[in-house]
């Protein structure tokens, strides 16, 4: 099962009305389900991210990395900020945590400086914490989500005006 049939799936139970996906292709099998509650994630004193999990899920094979994607044409029009501004897209669905944990200060704030391989947020998905990182050396001149907010995949999350621009 590759990648991309896995982020298909996890879209499909996203939108679907049912709580719980199940699929089998040849030995792999992935369960997908649904909980009303979203447990916020914890720091543990070794600086890993830890959660109660209340809902079990097939351990995941494969790392998905983030991406950072131009705007389009009618999204710079109708934006107030600059048209040279990148936007950084959700790279899975989940839910979207803005700190490391709950009461900590954010990762980010608008007007924020950010490095390339700055943690920007971390997006929660079947119980793994997955860390969004920037792919550039800019500022943050938008931030398009909330805390918790659950995100889909390809969802706009940040505006990043790259430096020297």
């Amino acid at each position: 099962m590759n990648i991309e049939k896995i982020k298909q799936l996890m879209e499909l139970a996203a939108q679907s009305p049912f709580a719980e996906l199940e699929y089998q292709e040849g030995d792999s099998s992935l369960r997908l389900a649904k909980e009303a509650s979203v447990s916020r994630p914890v720091s543990s004193s070794n600086g890993t991210m830890q959660n109660t999990p209340s809902v079990s899920a097939a351990p995941a094979a494969e790392v998905i990395d983030t991406s950072v994607q131009t705007m389009t044409a009618a999204e710079e029009m109708s934006s107030p900020v600059s048209s040279s501004d990148e936007v950084v897209s959700s790279p899975l669905v989940g839910v979207f945590y803005t700190s490391p944990a709950e009461g900590e200060d954010p990762f980010v704030t608008v007007g924020s400086r950010v490095k390339k391989g700055q943690i920007l947020g971390i997006i929660e998905t079947m119980k793994l914490m997955n860390e969004l990182e920037s792919e550039m050396d800019g500022e943050i001149t938008e931030i398009l989500v909330e805390n918790e907010q659950v995100v889909e995949y390809g969802q706009p999350l940040f505006r990043i005006r790259p430096l020297g621009k």
